[in-house]
């Protein structure tokens, strides 16, 4: 499948999945690359396997041991971000 950067329908997929960075937590952060569209957090999205839907809430960008949220990201070449809760998504599109 193809996906037009250019096209405003977000779409972004899951490139890595990491669990436990925080010691104190038992979390799990998705870590995201937004391929069209914009990115607004709250957002509904559908995950493109299995149909689900699923919503982004809690986005925030890192760096290092930084961490900054973000409420609108736009496709970007070359820019990933995390997002929370996504365990088993591999394409999302806005719903």
């Amino acid at each position: 499948m193809m996906i037009d950067p250019a096209s405003e329908e977000f779409s972004a997929f899951v490139f890595k999945i990491q669990a436990n960075m925080n010691p104190k937590h038992r979390d799990r952060i998705a870590f995201v690359r937004i391929v069209s569209g914009q990115f607004k957090r709250d957002m509904d999205v559908i995950n493109g396997r299995s149909g689900e839907k699923v919503r982004l809430a809690n986005s925030q960008r890192l760096f290092a041991r930084e961490r900054e949220t973000v409420a609108l990201l736009m496709a970007s070449v070359g820019k990933a971000y995390r997002a929370s809760s996504p365990a088993s998504a591999k394409r999302w599109h806005k719903h």
